[in-house]
């Protein structure tokens, strides 16, 4: 007899983490006839049935679009969006947001302030952002993945429902929301380098009207740096509550404690051979850290969601939604300042100093590495942000609807949103300065003598506040059956106010459109082209005066052709976009006058596929391919790579699980991601970019669901899983900041889990 049917759909959601697909029709339409308590029951409990094994429907999941806010299918849709489930944690086993984001086409992971928070490349371009539920963060750190539903990607410019935004497009973290039945799941897992995880997920209908949901969690790990601890708990709550069959609303709240190490890295250096990473040229282990035991930066995080939603009838319907945002942290780092070669001569005393008759100067022009007797120095500086805090109010208002119009049928919606920061902190900078007063860090024989000793007397308080405002528009007209067109426009302004001892005071303002066209010849084939434009206002600060320069706003223009298709009856999607951006007003730093410095563009072309589903029963695929030629002008028009982009991102994904017999919720599953060699700019000493070669990494996944006839009172499942990831233990570098601030990827790791689901 076959086992007891498995819920892998509502058991992902203990996990948060995910499979990419590219977006399909909307779960919760924005213009659904009616918000009737017995409506969204009925939706939920197609949800929560129960299957054999994982829920393959699940790899092509239905959200709301965040590049139109429109109910919008995928074949539809003239803009390329990818959703990014939580299914693949039954097999990928996901727990960083990092992880995830892998697995959609032409995105990249970056330095994020020393491993503190997520940081990605999009498209050639850096983020600017993480959002949450629509609303951008003010606060950075790394997204809880934990109480994560779905993160959707925008690919390209997405100004006109996200505002001020790079061009290479967005991510929005969507959190979890209360479900209409009970529902207890949970996991507790172990991992290399003493990773200890635990998570419960409870949701509860209390009434015919009101639904809760919370979703906690603890982590306590250390990593495969030195000196590194992590320590996170986190507590979230949502709810909602059916005032009416025609209004809802939310109420929904989330606590972080969380502390973890500032790494920067690893660094570079110039040699005979050109410039080299300082672990390839002396044999350094991934494991050295070059800064203190005691860097660390925390936070602690708060955020209420208020939302609301009224159907005037079956056509029309207004939504809002407020944030009340509050974090505090402090952040304490070595930061690296300058690396140095010295022959084998130079006197050093025991304590680590240049000593006798040294000239400074080495320190600033430093030495080509060519010897092997020459010995490498890393001067440091302790500074850090003290206190800081942050406090932000965010609100959107969203009018939709749909009606008929010159024999036509359209969707439109008119929206408009607010966010208002401060944020105060104190920056501090220890005596040790110049690398004379402290111990140099040899890579050979490591000093941690750099000492944590600050002061807060005397050292100004820092404060600046910005107050962004957008209007915009939207409307999807299907002209006939086949054509379709969507268009749109948005005002964005913006005002930065800094607070210092030479106050500033900066505004900017921009219009961003964007226009697209679906032709569907075919019931499971389109065609789309669209045109859309990023803004983002620049606020340089003056090395000199402390004083905001009035800088003309970056802005950023995509054109996009693409072909969407679905097969085997909507098992498999799959899009093929061809792109070209263009952005300018690029801002490189200040040179030594405290003028502006300006990279006067950057231009990035590419191709980007993605194929997700289930080709057969019990199997799963997601194919992702993306090309990325992005290239810097200078003010003299002549190019050069940008930094940190590979030309070619690869994920392959497959996974199988037993459907019946002996071997019943069985699965197995592998993965392979590739990115081709990366460059950073020469910086300091070097004389040319800087190589940090290909990165290539095979994961490996086995799971097996067993069926439980009571816990809880109730039926449900638990599962074992273990997975690894870099399993041919790979060394590679990741995208950094500087060649001073180059992350190193994580070594082989290992994680076994047992989760639970009733």
């Amino acid at each position: 007899m076959n086992k007891a049917l498995l819920s892998t759909l509502v058991t992902a959601s203990i996990y948060g983490s995910f499979v990419p697909v590219t977006q399909g029709q909307t779960q919760e339409s924005p213009n659904n006839p009616t918000l009737s308590k017995k409506s969204s029951i009925e939706k939920e409990d197609i949800e929560i049935i129960r299957v054999t094994g994982t829920n393959q429907s699940r790899y092509i999941i239905d959200a709301k679009d965040g590049a139109t806010d429109l109910a919008l299918s995928f074949l539809e849709n003239p803009r390329n969006v990818t959703l990014i489930p939580e299914q693949l944690v039954l097999d990928r086993k996901i727990t960083t947001l990092d992880e995830a984001l892998r697995n959609a086409p032409g995105v990249s992971a970056g330095d994020g302030f020393g491993g503190t928070n997520d940081d990605f490349f999009m498209r050639g371009f850096r983020r600017n952002a993480v959002y949450r539920n629509g609303f951008k963060i003010t606060s950075n750190f790394k997204a809880n993945l934990s109480n994560t539903e779905y993160v959707q990607l925008v690919k390209g410019p997405a100004a006109i429902t996200y505002g001020q935004v790079v061009p290479g497009g967005v991510v929005d973290v969507r959190t979890k929301q209360p479900m209409s039945k009970q529902r207890i799941a949970g996991e507790v897992r172990y991992g290399s380098f003493k990773d200890k995880f635990a998570m419960i997920d409870y949701s509860q209908p209390i009434s015919d009207d009101l639904d809760i949901r919370v979703v906690a969690s603890t982590q306590d790990a250390e990593s495969f740096r030195d000196f590194s601890d992590i320590k996170r708990d986190t507590v979230a709550f949502s709810s909602r509550y059916f005032v009416s069959d025609t209004t809802q609303m939310n109420l929904a709240y989330e606590w972080r404690d969380e502390s973890r190490p500032l790494d920067r890295g690893t660094i570079a250096i110039e040699t005979s051979e050109g410039p080299q990473i300082i672990n390839d040229l002396l044999d350094v282990p991934f494991s050295q850290r070059f800064g203190s035991p005691w860097e660390i930066a925390e936070i602690e995080y708060q955020i209420v969601e208020w939302g609301f939603k009224h159907e005037f009838n079956s056509n029309w319907n207004i939504e809002t939604n407020v944030a009340l945002e509050d974090s505090t942290g402090n952040d304490l780092q070595s930061r690296p300042r300058i690396a140095f070669v010295v022959d084998a001569d130079t006197p050093i005393n025991d304590q680590g100093y240049v000593t006798g008759a040294f000239d400074s100067a080495i320190i600033t022009a430093g030495a080509i590495y060519d010897d092997p007797s020459d010995r490498v120095y890393l001067v440091k500086r302790l500074d850090g942000s003290r206190g800081r805090d942050i406090e932000s109010t965010l609100a959107n208002v969203k009018l939709r609807g749909n009606f008929e119009f010159a024999g036509m049928t359209h969707q439109v919606i008119i929206g408009a949103d607010y966010i208002d920061n401060n944020t105060t902190r104190q920056f501090v900078i220890g005596a040790q300065t110049d690398g004379i007063t402290a111990p140099f860090h040899s890579f050979i024989d490591p000093v941690y003598a750099l000492s944590d000793d600050f002061s807060l007397e005397g050292v100004s308080v820092d404060s600046w506040s910005n107050e962004d405002k957008g209007y915009y528009a939207n409307i999807f007209t299907n002209i006939t059956d086949s054509f379709s067109l969507l268009a749109g426009i948005r005002y964005s302004e913006t005002e930065f106010i800094r607070e210092s001892s030479s106050p500033s005071h900066t505004r900017a303002s921009g219009i961003t459109p964007q226009i697209g066209l679906t032709y569907r010849p075919f019931e499971t084939v389109s065609f789309f082209a669209s045109y859309a434009e990023s803004f983002e206002p620049n606020a340089v600060v003056s090395n000199n005066t402390g004083a905001v320069k009035e800088i003309d706003p970056e802005e950023g223009e995509q054109v996009e052709f693409g072909v969407k298709t679905t097969l085997l009856n909507g098992k498999v999607q799959g899009s093929l976009t061809v792109y070209n951006i263009d952005k300018v007003n690029v801002v490189d730093g200040l040179d030594a006058n405290g003028d502006v410095l300006f990279i006067n563009g950057r231009s990035s072309e590419g191709v980007e596929l993605s194929v997700t589903g289930q080709p057969l029963n019990g199997m799963n695929i997601s194919v992702s391919y993306a090309y990325t030629d992005a290239q810097d002008r200078d003010s003299a028009g002549a190019t050069r790579q940008a930094e940190s982009i590979a030309d070619n991102i690869l994920n392959l994904y497959a996974s199988y699980e037993v459907q019946d017999g002996d071997f019943e919720g069985l699965g197995l599953g592998a993965g392979y991601y590739y990115e081709s060699d990366r460059v950073m700019d020469a910086e300091g000493n070097l004389s040319s970019q800087l190589n940090l070669g290909d990165i290539s990494l095979v994961d490996l996944s086995v799971w097996y669901t067993l069926p439980t006839s009571s816990m809880f009172g109730k039926s449900g499942n638990v599962r074992f899983q273990l997975a690894a990831k870099n399993v041919f233990d790979e060394e590679y570098y990741g995208a950094g900041f500087t060649v001073l601030r180059i992350p190193l990827g994580a070594p082989r790791t290992v994680i076994a889990s047992l989760s639970f689901d009733f």
